[in-house]
């Protein structure tokens, strides 16, 4: 709401006082967190306008690929990805060789679900940064997505020459073996994984997942017990625990999870309790 002339003439002397001061601490911020405060503070009806406005006052050199780069970290944690993946492909035209560049558009593209995009400039991260883990995480996850298992493979395994300890790195290409049907494979990576990193909630679920893939059910149903102490909101949890102990034939354990399940999500997704009322109905016979 844009305040009126009256509530402006009531507190112009606060107003001009608050701005100062924000100004100096502005001034005195990194890049970042400066634009960041000043999108905050600014009352304007448009990201366009809030951005004119902030260049402005924090002048801005918006055809520095650096500043540019900033704007894109902070309108993405706003939210607004049209306008932060303009900012990053600015920055990258700018300067070609400018691998922070590439990334956000990579980042953004991955978050916006343009995995084929998202692949091209990610790729062009690892041969700008041949040592960026960041860029070969990211361009794992886009060929995974896109179901380019190989590629992924490769992208990980190259990836873990340079930091053989990285344990996510290990969780990742796991559970890309895990979707290729390697589930002996996929194990045994996410069992080191979770050596590194002791109680690592995804590590732990990506371990029952293949667990259960691999017809291991005790020991995925372990996995999941222990997933759904830590988690007790993550509903989809019980669904997973429920269809293991169908599984193991243990079928009154398997109904009472399945009701569980039913109670906490039928209201938000009448569609899931539908499925698990099925799986309920299918036990019963």
């Amino acid at each position: 709401m844009i305040p009126s002339p009256r509530s402006y003439a009531l507190v112009s002397g606060v107003l001009l006082s608050t701005l100062f001061v924000f100004e100096s601490k502005a001034h005195a911020l990194p890049e970042d967190e400066a634009l960041r405060l000043c999108l905050t503070k600014s009352r304007t009806s448009t990201i366009q306008d809030a951005l004119g406005e902030c260049r402005q006052r924090l002048g801005l050199d918006m055809s520095s690929a650096a500043t540019l780069c900033s704007v894109a970290r902070v309108l993405r944690t706003r939210g607004e990805m049209h306008e932060a993946l303009k900012a990053a492909q600015r920055a990258r035209t700018l300067e070609p060789r400018k691998v922070d560049a590439w990334n956000l558009e990579g980042s953004l593209l991955l978050d916006m679900n343009h995995e084929a995009e998202a692949v091209t400039a990610l790729r062009q991260v690892i041969r700008l940064a041949p040592d960026s883990l960041a860029g070969y995480l990211r361009l794992g996850i886009a060929l995974r997505r896109l179901e380019r298992y190989e590629e992924a493979i490769t992208v990980y395994r190259a990836a873990l020459k340079i930091a053989p300890e990285r344990a996510d790195l290990l969780n990742n290409l796991a559970v890309v073996l895990r979707k290729q049907g390697k589930h002996d494979d996929a194990i045994t990576l996410l069992q080191e994984s979770l050596r590194r990193t002791p109680g690592d909630f995804d590590i732990q679920l990506n371990l029952a997942i293949a667990l259960r893939a691999a017809n291991r059910y005790a020991e995925a149903a372990q996995l999941y017990e222990a997933a759904i102490e830590k988690r007790p909101g993550h509903f989809d949890l019980l669904f997973d625990l429920a269809a293991t102990y169908a599984k193991m034939k243990r079928n009154d354990t398997a109904i009472r999870l399945y009701h569980r399940y039913i109670e906490a999500v039928q209201t938000r997704d009448p569609q899931a309790a539908l499925r698990a009322r099925a799986e309920v109905e299918e036990l019963k016979r």
